[in-house]
């Protein structure tokens, strides 16, 4: 196995394993009423990109057509900007109770969301 391989290989198994600890991480959170059912969503959105990546990144070398990028950019642009609006519309609705940097997070993912959607269209 090239180095190359061996660094996918790592790459995708964290990004795996780290999807899976969320996942049961947040429905726990959310089971000891922890967690909101907006902030359990915005995960599950985060979740579902990271198997995406790994996913895309299990397909051969890292060269990707350009139709295959476009494909690819969808589920990035929905599991982006679902987790974000998750995330800010639960700090709107429960300022009390959820952490500030939420929105900033939610913030955040709405942009990048943004920003792929620019360059999708852009193409």
């Amino acid at each position: 196995m090239s180095n190359s391989d061996v660094l996918k290989i790592f790459i995708l198994t964290f990004l795996f394993v780290q999807a899976i600890r969320q996942l049961v991480l947040v429905n726990q959170q959310f089971g000891k009423k922890i967690e909101t059912r907006a902030g359990q969503v915005s995960s599950w959105f985060t979740i579902v990109l990271s198997l995406a990546v790994v996913v895309i990144l299990s397909q051969g070398d890292f060269q990707i057509s350009d139709d295959k990028l476009k494909l690819a950019l969808i589920p990035i642009i929905i599991g982006a900007m679902g987790s974000g609006i998750a995330m800010v519309y639960d700090k709107v609705g429960n300022k009390e109770t959820v952490e500030p940097a939420r929105l900033w997070f939610g913030i955040v993912h709405i942009l990048f969301a943004l920003a792929c959607f620019i360059f999708l269209v852009s193409q």
